[in-house]
């Protein structure tokens, strides 16, 4: 892990439903500013993986910390998870929650941060970046919630050795096939509608994207994410691709290499627009 900059303020278990679900919660790292800023800082929201059946954003608040240091206040999100019981949430739960997440947050963070977002950039790993990619190729997700301003509100997305192809997935590890099914059920046409692989947005500029896949990944192969990365190059994005990070699935979410590269793409994509964050 690099080192810390900026103080960070926590908010921790803030709820984006009205459930008393404690996967429907969030935490919210805020940098504790001496001035205040003169122009909005981006917020980062990171949807994290676990095959749709583990992890939970405790987690992951070395993210959080570490990107509010740097003066970008980050959303680390829950979601409702898969498992073998006959009631268990499936697809498109998941989905939904993220999306009602960012809702939240484009509607209601300006308590915390003393704006409302109006550039947000998601962060999806592993199943996270199936989840980060329906939300950008889809537009539905988000503009069903907030209108067109919501998803116009996403100024970029980072999949993190993402499942962009779910029956591709499949076909090159069989053994996945359990926790396939127990996010998506057994009919594969659903797990083609679930891909955002099959997705392509013509009459929408996508906003810049950046497909991070580490050649120690165990669990994924690259190749998954250049597919992806080429499936986004047809459809006109700006999008980058980036084999570089070392590090295992897991491992290298906490590579100063990983922050860097990151903090890098909203900056760049910020200047774009004309407003980096320092």
């Amino acid at each position: 892990m690099p080192d810390m900059h900026t103080t960070v303020k926590s908010f921790r278990n803030l709820p984006y439903t009205d459930s008393d679900d404690p996967k429907q919660k969030l935490d919210l790292f805020v940098p504790v500013r001496e001035e205040p800023c003169q122009e909005e800082s981006p917020i980062i929201v990171y949807i994290h993986g676990g095959a749709w059946r583990t992890g939970d954003k405790s987690e992951y608040e070395f993210l959080g910390e570490y990107f509010a240091s740097r003066d970008f206040p980050t959303a680390v999100l829950s979601y409702r998870l898969s498992t073998k019981t006959p009631t268990s949430v499936r697809h498109p739960t998941h989905v939904q929650d993220c999306a009602d997440a960012i809702h939240w947050l484009y509607t209601q963070s300006a308590a915390y941060l003393g704006y409302r977002p109006s550039s947000i950039y998601l962060i999806g790993h592993s199943a996270g970046g199936q989840i980060t990619g329906l939300l950008t190729l889809d537009p539905s997700w988000l503009e069903n919630l907030g209108g067109i301003s919501l998803w116009e509100a996403v100024k970029g997305v980072v999949g993190v050795e993402g499942i962009y192809d779910i029956p591709k997935l499949v076909e090159v590890w069989p053994t996945y096939v359990d926790f396939i099914q127990m996010a998506f059920a057994e009919d594969t046409d659903t797990w083609r509608r679930a891909s955002p692989q099959y997705y392509a947005l013509e009459d929408r500029k996508l906003p810049p994207y950046l497909v991070v896949h580490s050649p120690e990944d165990e669990l994924i192969e690259v190749a998954h994410s250049e597919r992806y990365f080429k499936h986004l190059e047809t459809m006109g994005a700006r999008v980058l691709l980036n084999t570089e990070v070392r590090g295992k699935h897991f491992e290298m979410l906490r590579e100063k290499a990983f922050f860097d590269i990151v903090i890098n793409f909203i900056n760049e994509s910020q200047l774009a627009k004309g407003s980096a964050v320092e």
